[in-house]
């Protein structure tokens, strides 16, 4: 996760991987970006002048890998297990809602989601029918009985010696 982080730190300052325009908290990238490329073939900008405010997507995604990464760290310093499926998981769902701000173009989408986004469905698809596969194979089944532990003992030996009667028989000591 660290390295993806590191990676759209890199997307950031090519310029590339950028969101929709929005006027407030975007980030304006200088002639020569991506962004700025793309801004001037759609006739939004002049020669020369940075591209219009964006969502900076790539930073956003920086920030949440580097948070996931700590997460990560810090539960297999604990010694839990299936730590790098739950974090692709939460990954894909942060992809999948970052998704929709993007406004880089060769995406692809299909029934207005992106490539990423089909990704992002059929890792958390997998993910939580594997959840409840291991959710339901770890239950114990109804129905099912505790081994005998000390106490249901004794009271199966107490009813054998009332003779099947419900009440409980005499201690031996108690009984002298």
């Amino acid at each position: 996760m660290a390295i993806v982080g590191l990676s759209r730190l890199g997307c950031f300052l090519q310029g590339c991987c950028y969101g929709v325009p929005v006027g407030v908290a975007g980030i304006s990238f200088p002639p020569g970006s991506v962004v700025y490329y793309r801004h001037l073939r759609q006739g939004l900008i002049e020669a020369g002048a940075w591209s219009l405010p964006v969502v900076p997507t790539q930073l956003l995604s920086a920030v949440v890998l580097a948070a996931l990464s700590v997460w990560s760290y810090r539960q297999l310093e604990r010694g839990a297990s299936g730590v790098f499926v739950r974090s692709v998981a939460a990954y894909s769902l942060w992809r999948f809602v970052v998704e929709f701000a993007r406004a880089d173009p060769g995406r692809n989408a299909w029934l207005a989601l992106s490539t990423s986004q089909w990704i992002a469905v059929a890792i958390m698809a997998l993910y939580t029918l594997s959840w409840a596969i291991a959710r339901t194979v770890s239950r114990p089944t109804q129905g099912a009985r505790e081994p005998a532990g000390r106490e249901s003992v004794e009271s199966s030996v107490a009813g054998h010696e009332s003779g099947g009667r419900d009440e409980p028989a005499a201690h031996p000591v108690a009984s002298k």
